[in-house]
């Protein structure tokens, strides 16, 4: 935890301090303003540590190609701050492009797990990510959903993005597998919601065909051999082309989704007009109530139990997905 810490107002170089965004192990990130009211993410660190070098070093290679699914950047450098106990401390500072909620919290949002379009949409999208970075030569280090966000302007909201590389590592000293793995197991996450101390081995028999290939593609690997991510992203849209046809298979045939042979509003009319039957024979029953011994439940806890189902029907059709489909 860094020990610098600044206060609204304060400046980093030509940029006045917003607010902190959020503290990493070896530093904090800054919301500031430039003069003329752009924001930006600005990492700090103490100028003895070594870890913002790391960092630096990835953005500066990353915008060489100017990928699409990592932050821009813009500047970095040293320079001395005015920390919130008074000290004057010299820093090194990194100044990249804001960002918006993190995969982390999305997931959380929509209940811990994301559609099948969503999620391979969202896998693949790292993926390429993971691509470009291994490709530059380096190996993040530290995938996890709190390491990837979401644009933070409208246009941006279905892309993803990567960063916090202070772990990186050279790609030639380290096993490329260190990104892969990480990577299926929040592909899985996304699919199947909350994991908990469920091995990979145990959640697989759950999983489409195409996550195995995946799977058996990732395990076979050596420690410094290339995985074949064009293979992976065939695969991931082999299964989202196919889950997509079954969704419409859904809507143009209801009917193989039996005992669900109606929607949930069918079910409340049908009910409604079983409760009125109900009502006008209920002398009837009265009269001979055996007669009546397959109907275990009343027509009225029919209607109370339809109008649940309708309202989760209505849930379910109007939630809408937070990140790319």
């Amino acid at each position: 935890m860094s020990s610098v810490k600044l206060n609204s107002g304060m400046n980093i170089a030509n940029l006045q301090v917003i607010r902190c965004l959020g503290s990493g192990s070896y530093g904090d990130v800054y919301l500031c303003r430039n003069p003329d009211g752009d924001e930006f993410a600005v990492k700090i660190e103490e100028i003895m540590k070594r870890q913002l070098d790391v960092e630096i070093s990835v953005y500066e290679k990353l915008a060489e190609v100017l990928p699409t699914n990592f932050c821009s950047f813009f500047s970095s450098g040293h320079t001395e701050v005015c920390s919130s106990d008074g000290r004057h401390l010299l820093i090194k500072y990194l100044v990249i492009s804001v960002v918006g909620r993190s995969l982390a919290k999305l997931l959380l949002d929509c209940n811990s797990q994301f559609s099948s379009g969503t999620a391979i949409g969202v896998s693949i999208q790292l993926l390429d990510a993971i691509y470009v970075l291994h490709d530059l030569g380096f190996v993040h280090c530290d995938i996890k959903m709190e390491n990837m966000a979401i644009g933070q302007s409208d246009s941006e909201r279905r892309r993803l993005y990567l960063f916090d590389f202070g772990h990186a590592h050279n790609a030639v000293a380290y096993s490329r597998k260190i990104d892969i793995e990480p990577w299926f197991y929040i592909t899985i996450r996304m699919f199947y919601g909350q994991i908990g101390q469920r091995s990979l081995d145990e959640i697989l028999p759950q999983c489409p065909s195409e996550l195995h290939e995946i799977y058996s593609h990732i395990k076979e690997l050596k420690l410094h051999q290339r995985p074949d991510y064009d293979r992976i992203k065939r695969i991931l849209r082999t299964a989202k082309g196919r889950f997509e046809q079954q969704q419409q298979h859904r809507k143009a045939c209801p009917r193989r989704w039996w005992p669900c042979l109606m929607s949930a509003g069918t079910h409340v009319a049908f009910a409604l007009v079983a409760h009125s039957y109900h009502v006008a024979n209920q002398q009837q029953r009265k009269a001979c109530p055996r007669r009546w011994w397959t109907c275990l439940i009343s027509a009225g806890t029919h209607v109370a139990f339809a109008l649940v189902a309708h309202s989760h029907h209505v849930a379910a059709v109007t939630s809408r997905d937070y990140v790319p489909s």
